[in-house]
Protein backbone atom coordinates (compact mmCIF):
# COMPACT_ATOMS: atom_id res chain seq x y z
CA UNK A 1 0.00 0.00 0.00
CA UNK A 2 1.01 3.19 -0.69
CA UNK A 3 0.95 6.46 1.17
CA UNK A 4 -1.08 9.56 -0.41
CA UNK A 5 0.16 12.82 1.42
CA UNK A 6 -2.22 16.48 1.38
CA UNK A 7 -1.51 19.32 3.45
CA UNK A 8 -2.96 22.92 4.23
CA UNK A 9 -1.73 25.78 6.54
CA UNK A 10 -4.42 26.91 9.09
CA UNK A 11 -4.27 30.82 9.74
CA UNK A 12 -4.68 32.89 12.40
CA UNK A 13 -7.80 32.20 14.67
CA UNK A 14 -8.58 28.92 13.15
CA UNK A 15 -9.33 25.76 15.15
CA UNK A 16 -6.31 23.01 14.31
CA UNK A 17 -8.52 19.42 15.20
CA UNK A 18 -11.62 21.15 13.26
CA UNK A 19 -9.20 22.15 9.94
CA UNK A 20 -7.64 19.03 10.18
CA UNK A 21 -11.23 17.15 10.21
CA UNK A 22 -12.00 19.50 7.14
CA UNK A 23 -8.77 18.29 4.99
CA UNK A 24 -9.38 14.89 6.12
CA UNK A 25 -12.46 14.79 4.47
CA UNK A 26 -11.94 17.19 1.81
CA UNK A 27 -9.92 14.87 0.83
CA UNK A 28 -11.63 11.42 1.71
CA UNK A 29 -8.83 10.30 3.81
CA UNK A 30 -9.63 6.75 5.40
CA UNK A 31 -7.18 5.75 7.14
CA UNK A 32 -4.89 9.09 7.95
CA UNK A 33 -1.83 9.56 9.96
CA UNK A 34 -0.12 13.13 10.93
CA UNK A 35 3.21 13.29 9.29
CA UNK A 36 4.26 16.96 10.29
CA UNK A 37 2.91 20.13 11.66
CA UNK A 38 4.55 23.18 13.12
CA UNK A 39 3.20 26.25 13.98
CA UNK A 40 1.84 28.15 17.30
CA UNK A 41 -1.49 28.19 19.14
CA UNK A 42 -2.81 30.29 21.35
CA UNK A 43 -4.46 28.03 24.07
CA UNK A 44 -5.70 24.49 24.03
CA UNK A 45 -7.73 21.69 26.19
CA UNK A 46 -5.98 18.39 26.50
CA UNK A 47 -7.01 15.67 28.44
CA UNK A 48 -4.09 14.13 30.82
CA UNK A 49 -2.75 10.56 30.78
CA UNK A 50 -4.09 9.39 34.01
CA UNK A 51 -7.80 9.69 32.75
CA UNK A 52 -10.13 6.68 32.19
CA UNK A 53 -13.65 6.86 30.85
CA UNK A 54 -15.21 7.68 34.44
CA UNK A 55 -12.41 10.50 34.85
CA UNK A 56 -11.80 11.70 31.52
CA UNK A 57 -13.87 15.06 32.19
CA UNK A 58 -12.02 15.78 35.16
CA UNK A 59 -8.67 15.24 33.38
CA UNK A 60 -9.04 18.09 30.96
CA UNK A 61 -6.81 20.97 31.38
CA UNK A 62 -7.42 24.37 29.83
CA UNK A 63 -4.14 26.09 28.44
CA UNK A 64 -4.01 29.30 27.69
CA UNK A 65 -1.63 31.72 26.83
CA UNK A 66 0.93 31.60 23.65
CA UNK A 67 2.65 27.77 22.71
CA UNK A 68 4.57 26.64 20.05
CA UNK A 69 3.72 23.16 18.84
CA UNK A 70 6.18 20.96 18.60
CA UNK A 71 4.67 18.21 18.02
CA UNK A 72 1.43 16.63 17.13
CA UNK A 73 0.79 12.89 16.23
CA UNK A 74 -2.32 10.89 15.73
CA UNK A 75 -4.91 9.34 13.14
CA UNK A 76 -7.74 10.85 11.32
CA UNK A 77 -10.48 8.85 9.29
CA UNK A 78 -14.08 9.14 8.25
CA UNK A 79 -15.07 9.03 11.85
CA UNK A 80 -12.99 11.36 13.48
CA UNK A 81 -9.64 12.03 14.70
CA UNK A 82 -7.34 11.12 17.58
CA UNK A 83 -4.85 14.00 18.13
CA UNK A 84 -1.89 13.86 20.71
CA UNK A 85 0.12 17.15 21.10
CA UNK A 86 2.71 19.06 22.80
CA UNK A 87 3.17 22.42 23.00
CA UNK A 88 6.15 24.90 24.87
CA UNK A 89 5.56 27.77 26.47
CA UNK A 90 7.49 30.88 26.51
CA UNK A 91 9.82 29.70 29.15
CA UNK A 92 10.33 26.78 26.76
CA UNK A 93 7.90 24.48 29.46
CA UNK A 94 6.54 21.36 27.33
CA UNK A 95 3.06 19.99 28.61
CA UNK A 96 1.37 17.10 26.40
CA UNK A 97 -1.51 14.85 26.27
CA UNK A 98 -5.15 13.99 24.40
CA UNK A 99 -5.82 16.93 22.21
CA UNK A 100 -9.88 17.70 23.27
CA UNK A 101 -10.04 20.56 20.85
CA UNK A 102 -10.06 25.04 21.24
CA UNK A 103 -6.48 24.85 19.88
CA UNK A 104 -6.81 28.01 18.25
CA UNK A 105 -3.58 29.05 15.68
CA UNK A 106 -1.77 32.21 16.88
CA UNK A 107 0.43 32.81 13.50
CA UNK A 108 0.21 29.42 11.52
CA UNK A 109 -0.05 25.70 11.49
CA UNK A 110 1.33 24.12 8.27
CA UNK A 111 0.11 20.54 8.51
CA UNK A 112 0.96 17.53 6.70
CA UNK A 113 -1.49 14.45 6.97
CA UNK A 114 -0.71 10.76 4.84
CA UNK A 115 -3.05 8.65 3.82
CA UNK A 116 -2.34 4.95 4.10
CA UNK A 117 -4.01 3.78 0.75
CA UNK A 118 -4.83 0.03 1.14
CA UNK A 119 -6.05 0.27 4.83
CA UNK A 120 -9.06 2.44 6.47
CA UNK A 121 -9.62 3.19 9.94
CA UNK A 122 -13.07 3.09 12.24
CA UNK A 123 -13.51 4.15 15.67
CA UNK A 124 -15.79 1.63 17.89
CA UNK A 125 -16.49 1.51 21.69
CA UNK A 126 -13.70 -0.55 23.76
CA UNK A 127 -15.19 -2.32 26.62
CA UNK A 128 -11.62 -2.57 28.32
CA UNK A 129 -11.03 1.06 27.98
CA UNK A 130 -14.37 3.07 28.16
CA UNK A 131 -13.38 4.71 24.77
CA UNK A 132 -13.81 4.86 21.14
CA UNK A 133 -10.47 2.97 19.77
CA UNK A 134 -9.25 2.77 16.41
CA UNK A 135 -10.23 -0.63 14.43
CA UNK A 136 -8.06 -1.32 10.95
CA UNK A 137 -9.32 -2.85 8.30
CA UNK A 138 -7.95 -3.80 4.73
CA UNK A 139 -9.63 -1.68 2.14
CA UNK A 140 -9.15 -4.33 -0.68
CA UNK A 141 -11.49 -6.95 1.68
CA UNK A 142 -13.97 -4.26 3.87
CA UNK A 143 -14.46 -1.29 1.92
CA UNK A 144 -17.68 0.72 2.26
Amino acid sequence: SGLRVVAVRLRPGDELMAGVQALAAREGLRAGVVVSCVGSCVGARVRMAAATAETAAQEVRELSGHFEIVSLVGTVGLDGCHLHVSLADAEGRVVGGHLVGDMHIFTTAEIVLGDCEGLQWRREMDDATGFRELVINDRARRCC
